[in-house]
């Protein structure tokens, strides 16, 4: 069914606080990025329940909503919807975190607008080295000239792009940003910078000591950063009849020059020093580190700490060993995926597993990790060790990109050197990608026991026989069983009035003879509530259960609840689900009876109790038709 992304769109600004609480929003691949005033507004499990979202993560100061391909579309929408449209992710109003966090929310706020511009940019270079090795066009050619502008030049002038985003993230004019990284690149300072006299010029007869700027990254963004600054003061002092034209003038005239004698050479300093740190680093070791926990990187949003580092690699040396890697490390996840696909029999799950894997080989692969590998843990882990080991290969041969490429297989092109033709990094990466590809998947086809269909048949003399929704009708009725062992109490009798007057939905509450929760059908975990204290459920045939154990016990954060499964995994009748300390529980004082409530009771004729007042586990309890 298709998502209404208008819908999607006003749904999250709902649950994110309203539009009031939006300091900020980008987008990237796949992520919807919010700077929120305050987070505690924000109803995260509300947000993860629309139908769009594939999960929530805040990280890096930013609540991030988890999309898919169909980001930019949902973006708009949002944007339209919340009248975000001068709205970015300023660093004004949000949460400041420590100094990493923030770190990370600049770059994720900068980088992510100009992204897919550059590896347009870099898959346009890349088959210009292509057709250039392969002899159908020659550097000289008209064709190669025109074509190799339109792709370069998103590098070349990457300080006016990167002066611009830096100005809408630091909340400051991004035009008079563009302008400082303009002044940076203009071509009368590229010049003296590269020629006889080593850019060696006096300005108000102080020496300066020119450098070329083009395709660099700190030096913009530390200068947009003390422009920015520095323009909010001017804002606050000048007088409105002059603001307007003195703070830019004023800036420009400071900022320009500051950059070219300090700024700018001492951030090109640091950029080579990251660089080369990064190089000095054993390239199988590098590719292991890499191909392992990219994609761990990835589910924080830490990811985009790197990209400095690329473009400084591809500035400085002309290649980047790391961006190769994490090519290697995303395609890992996509093999993990593949070799569960082979596994699966329900054809629902499989077509879904599938359409992951279709994406993941181009590069999206937060479709695979938050809706296949990651909830079931074990395949996650197996796309780990696929990616450290295409990270070792790919380092043993010499992958490398030679610019910033597109994702997943459209990588390759940017692992050709334009210089020498295919070589080690078109041939490192290639292999490293076939590697992480078949050693995830063999892992996963290995060990991957499938859990996407009905079981048949009691499991032990506990258990009753699974649900078959294959046979079901609209007119059987489904049972849901008890999972618990206790008294049985009707609903209408809770101390909570919610409870008693069924506000939530219909069903009966258990006091437990002990601490143990158990899977009342065959069926899927929907949310186990951070406090694990309530656990909601989903059935193979729809119906969907909140399991709350005890009255107010979200008061303990979690204190004496261990929960055994995780948000997405698929459940099996009578798996146990959580575990609490009944004795502790009793001791503090909390009321044990428990609602077993089905939450979607309107979309039923009946929801009634089946069972006596004592029931045991996986004893019938409730029948739905």
């Amino acid at each position: 069914m298709a998502i209404d992304n208008v819908k999607l769109a006003k749904d999250l600004i709902s649950a994110i606080g309203g539009k009031g609480n939006v300091s900020g929003v980008v987008h990237c691949a796949t992520r919807l990025r919010f700077t929120l005033k305050d987070n505690a507004k924000a109803n995260t499990e509300q947000a993860k329940r629309i139908p769009g979202v594939i999960t929530v993560v805040e990280q890096g100061g930013q609540f991030q909503v988890v999309i898919g391909n169909t980001v930019p579309e949902v973006y708009k929408e949002v944007v339209k919807a919340g009248g975000f449209e001068n709205l970015t992710a300023s660093d004004d109003g949000g949460p400041k975190g420590n100094i990493l966090t923030r770190l990370i929310d600049t770059i994720a706020g900068i980088f992510p607008p100009i992204l897919g511009v550059m590896c347009g940019g870099g898959l346009i270079k890349g088959l210009l080295a292509i057709f250039s090795a392969a002899g159908w066009l020659t550097p000289d050619a008209g064709t190669y000239i025109v074509l190799n502008a339109a792709g370069d030049s998103v590098f070349y002038f990457l300080p006016i792009l990167l002066g611009f985003s830096a100005g809408r993230k630091f909340g400051g004019s991004p035009y008079l940003t563009a302008i400082v990284g303009a002044s940076l690149i203009y071509p009368s300072l590229v010049e003296l910078a590269g020629g006889l006299g080593g850019g060696q010029i006096t300005f108000l007869r102080i020496p300066m000591v020119l450098m070329n700027y083009s395709s660099s990254v700190i030096p913009i963004l530390f200068a947009a950063y003390v422009c920015c600054r520095l323009e909010k003061v001017l804002r606050a002092k000048l007088p409105a009849a002059i603001k307007n034209f003195v703070t830019p003038m004023i800036c420009l005239i400071t900022v320009v020059p500051l950059t070219l004698f300090i700024i700018g050479p001492a951030s090109l300093f640091l950029s080579n020093a990251l660089a080369s740190g990064y190089m000095a680093l054993p390239t199988v070791l590098g590719g292991i580190i890499v191909g392992a926990f990219w994609q761990v990187l990835v589910i924080f949003g830490m990811h985009w700490g790197f990209i400095p580092v690329m473009l400084n690699n591809l500035a400085n040396f002309g290649s980047d060993p790391l961006g190769a890697t994490a090519q290697v490390a995303a395609m890992s996840q996509t093999g993990a995926a593949f070799g569960m696909f082979l596994k699966m029999k329900n054809k629902d799950v499989k077509g879904m597993t599938l359409s992951t894997v279709i994406s993941g080989i181009f590069g999206i692969t937060e479709p695979i990790i938050y809706g296949v590998t990651l909830p079931r843990k074990k395949p996650f882990i197996m796309g780990v060790i696929g990616g450290a080991c295409g990270g070792a290969v790919a380092g043993l041969i010499g992958g490398e990109a030679y610019s910033m490429g597109a994702f997943g297989i459209l990588c390759l092109p940017s692992s050709v050197d334009p210089v020498n033709g295919i070589g080690a990094g078109f041939w490192g990466t290639l292999a490293g990608l076939i590697v992480a590809f078949v050693v995830a998947a063999a892992l996963n086809f290995i060990t991957y026991k499938d859990d996407t269909m009905v079981a048949e048949g009691p499991q032990d003399d506990n258990q009753l026989p699974a649900n078959n929704t294959d046979t079901a009708t609209p007119t059987q009725p489904k049972l849901v069983y008890s999972p618990m062992n206790g008294s049985v109490i009707p609903l209408a009798k809770a101390k909570d009035p919610v409870h008693a007057q069924e506000a939530l939905g219909k069903g009966v509450m258990i006091v437990p003879d002990d601490g143990k929760v158990y899977a009342p059908f065959n069926g899927t975990v929907a949310i186990v509530y951070d406090a694990r204290h309530a656990i909601g459920l989903v059935s193979d045939e729809g119906v969907e259960l909140l399991i709350h154990v005890g009255m107010d016990t979200v008061k303990l954060n979690g204190k004496y609840f261990t929960a055994h499964v995780g948000q997405d995994e698929k459940i099996t009748t009578g798996q146990l689900l959580l575990e609490f300390d009944i004795g502790k529980l009793r001791e503090e004082g909390f009321e044990l009876e428990s609602p077993i409530i089905v939450t979607n009771t309107p979309d039923y004729q009946s929801v009634k109790q089946v069972s006596g007042n004592k029931t045991t586990k996986s004893g019938n309890l409730i029948e739905v038709r």
